[in-house]
């Protein structure tokens, strides 16, 4: 079958090649099944989203299928820098422990993004407990994914400050996951 004789087919294309407003019409004929195979889901959403399709987006996130801060949060940066008030409250409404929002009547105001460790399951053990090479003060606590060792309140306050990308303060490696770090206990 071509490309042009499956709708989903095709609007999953001129997703990838960036031809919007031609998806956009596409879509607009409801010819396109939104839990198609084909679709990537966080492509779709954030078509959806920019689109202004907030329903349909809704509908795909119930799904579970669509991680809503992929790309660094691209569509909540987009709703909130757009003023698109509707997308940036639903955000909100969601995760509202991630996504803060001030606003007045139809106008944002203000927006922030909070992260969060999020540790993994998995403990990392060490011999000696040392000083957090940023601090000197507390005892390391937290061990990144490019195995570089910091106290909890450092590595929190390097996440607000940095970049939405966020990258170890001593290697620049982007961070992805965190692990508890605890004493090994000798026998």
């Amino acid at each position: 079958m071509s490309i042009s004789n499956d709708p989903n087919k095709l609007f999953n294309f001129l997703c990838k090649q960036g031809f919007f407003e031609d998806a956009q019409k596409l879509y607009n004929t409801r010819k396109v099944n939104i839990y198609n195979e084909h679709h990537d889901p966080n492509r779709l959403f954030n078509f959806l989203c920019k689109k202004g399709f907030l329903e349909d987006a809704q509908e795909l996130y119930k799904t579970k299928k669509v991680n809503i801060s992929n790309n660094e949060h691209e569509i909540y940066l987009y709703a909130c820098m757009n003023n698109k008030i509707h997308l940036a409250k639903w955000f909100n409404q969601i995760s509202p422990n991630i996504y803060e929002l001030d606003y007045d009547d139809e106008q944002i105001i203000s927006y922030r993004i909070n992260h969060y460790i999020y540790l993994n399951p998995y403990t990392k053990y060490k011999n000696v407990k040392e000083l957090c090479s940023i601090c000197y003060e507390n005892y390391e606590d937290i061990n990144t994914n490019c195995d570089h060792i910091f106290c909890k309140d450092c590595i929190y306050k390097h996440l607000e400050v940095s970049s939405i990308v966020k990258k170890c303060p001593y290697c620049r490696q982007e961070l992805t996951c965190f692990y508890d770090v605890k004493i090994s206990k000798k026998k």
